[in-house]
């Protein structure tokens, strides 16, 4: 039930009991040995498995604007980009959450209510406990924090380092999206038509690739990989830095939603490669492969697309229709 109060007239302990209350998950209690409302959540992880653990941070105004996002959707977003790193690790299951609030306490209770049920939605999609966290009064608008902790087998363990010169480059699905997405709520542009509102959705309400990454590391098709969250160019420089290598980027084979064509021809031509290379919030994997590996991704992963490959030395260049130019995106990066 809706209400007018805001989170200041109830207190932390009745707005944890709020949470509480919305987060509750059926069968938790088969999962956890001691769960929320204790010191700290007690749970068993798979026997013969290694703890993974990830942690995300989204703050107000600088990853998300209230006046554009709604509750459920941050949520539901908040908890996405923590499975995905957890998918970008192998054939990783994530199993716990932790969620960190930190609210001004002008918010009204519902805020609280919708954001723990988008939580809560993605949380029951893909087999995660909501086990613990905590709430604090912020100055500074809305902080949440998710701590998540998987497990997986020590031998489906795959890292951004590994990649080889002559390997393929690989993503799970397509670049630009979120960016464009992004791009349309900036300029007041997200609900013109059916074009923009996908491209808005792609930006809210990501999809990590959980399933992809556990193809992936049980056929051993990887030899590195990581989530594109930060971008396209930001991941492919990821890889290649941590392996020591260098890598080749086909701009002509990155993969393009029709929405994302339609977006070229109606906004931003001159920047479009920066918002494709550079946009982020994807959640898509990108992974590299042995070329002898290309049979098994096309009939295993048949959304996959190769739009590069490793290559010697350090840098990593862009080429359109075989000539080599010049892109200067660089992907999302704090404090610049």
């Amino acid at each position: 039930m809706k209400t007018n109060k805001d989170v200041s007239d109830i207190g932390e302990y009745s707005l944890v009991e709020l949470i509480k209350q919305q987060i509750k998950q059926p069968g938790a209690k088969n999962r956890l040995v001691v769960g929320p409302g204790d010191d700290a959540f007690v749970a068993k992880i798979p026997a013969g498995q290694l703890l993974v653990a990830t942690k995300d941070l989204l703050v107000e105004d600088i990853h998300f604007k209230t006046s554009w996002t709604t509750p459920w959707q941050l949520g539901y977003k908040a908890m996405a980009s923590n499975i995905s790193d957890i998918a970008a690790m192998g054939g990783a299951t994530p199993l716990y959450a932790m969620v960190g609030l930190a609210l001004p306490g002008n918010e009204k209770i519902d805020f609280v209510s919708q954001l723990s049920k988008g939580m809560r939605a993605i949380c029951d999609k893909y087999g995660v406990t909501i086990a613990g966290g905590d709430t604090v009064s912020s100055r500074s608008g809305v902080t949440i924090s998710v701590t998540l902790l998987g497990s997986v087998k020590k031998k489906y363990i795959i890292r951004r380092s590994g990649a080889r010169p002559g390997d393929l480059i690989y993503s799970t699905g397509c670049f630009g999206d979120s960016g464009a997405g992004l791009y349309l709520l900036s300029h007041g542009a997200g609900k013109r038509g059916k074009t923009e509102r996908c491209l808005v959705n792609k930006h809210l309400l990501p999809e990590p690739r959980i399933a992809e990454s556990k193809i992936i590391a049980a056929n051993g098709l990887a030899t590195s990989m990581i989530d594109s969250s930060d971008g396209l160019s930001a991941s492919v420089g990821f890889l290649a830095t941590e392996s020591g290598i260098g890598a080749k980027i086909f701009l002509d084979s990155v993969p393009l939603s029709t929405e994302m064509q339609e977006f070229k021809k109606k906004y931003v031509k001159a920047d479009f490669w920066n918002i494709v290379t550079g946009g982020g919030e994807e959640y898509e994997l990108v992974f590299t492969a042995a070329p002898g590996k290309r049979r098994s991704i096309e009939r295993l992963l048949p959304r996959a697309v190769c739009f590069g490959e490793i290559a010697k030395g350090r840098d990593v260049m862009y080429y359109f229709n075989g000539n080599r130019i010049d892109v200067n995106a660089k992907g999302f990066e704090h404090f610049r």
